[in-house]
């Protein structure tokens, strides 16, 4: 392959292809006495953590292997709060679930933090990288032929997608689909 240097008579193109995403979705409520109406205590930990467990089991979100449900007391540990109580993650696949999990309301309970992993296959990576590079080259021939020209040997290819990524979830738009990106460098002739 030939390099790209001061003197390079060429294009350098993006590549784009649109991909759908099976992300596994991450959500962290906090329980605790800090956040507990001031009109219902006095009440234990106890009491506020069971009332919201038992609204996830009525609700249809614990059980029946709609997800997981597990509580991480070192991230509460870590927020610093004077009162006691834990962080209750959900894990699930499903984006119904996610909203159902968020509909839960009670009292001591606030949300902390949504998140998404998406975990591409080697075999999904080598098809979007193709697929990314066949429009970058199609972008690359178009431009070439604007200008009278026509593309040649390939000098350069940038794939910085990462397999494993995770993501935040505040927003609702772009649930379904993420883009795998190349850069490709094309001599000129």
């Amino acid at each position: 392959m030939k390099t790209i240097n001061n003197g390079f008579n060429g294009i350098l193109v993006n590549g784009v292809y649109e991909y759908s995403i099976r992300p596994t979705y991450y959500l962290k409520m906090i329980v605790s006495l800090v956040n507990a109406d001031y009109d219902s205590l006095p009440r234990s930990f106890e009491e506020l953590k069971d009332e919201y467990m038992g609204k996830l089991v009525d609700e249809g979100v614990m059980g029946l292997g709609n997800g997981s449900i597990t509580e991480d007391d070192l991230a509460y540990g870590m927020m610093g709060y004077e009162k006691e109580g834990t962080v209750i993650q959900y894990k699930t696949t499903s984006l119904e679930m996610v909203q159902k999990f968020l509909s839960v309301r009670s009292d001591g309970v606030v949300k902390s933090e949504a998140t998404f992993w998406v975990e591409l296959s080697a075999v999904e990576m080598a098809d979007y990288s193709k697929k990314a590079f066949e429009n970058a080259k199609d972008k690359a021939e178009g431009i070439a032929t604007n200008l009278g020209k026509k593309i040649g040997d390939v000098v350069l290819i940038e794939d910085l997608q990462m397999q494993k990524f995770m993501e935040g979830f505040y927003y609702t738009d772009m649930l379904d689909t993420r883009e795998y990106r190349v850069t490709v460098g094309f001599e000129m002739k």
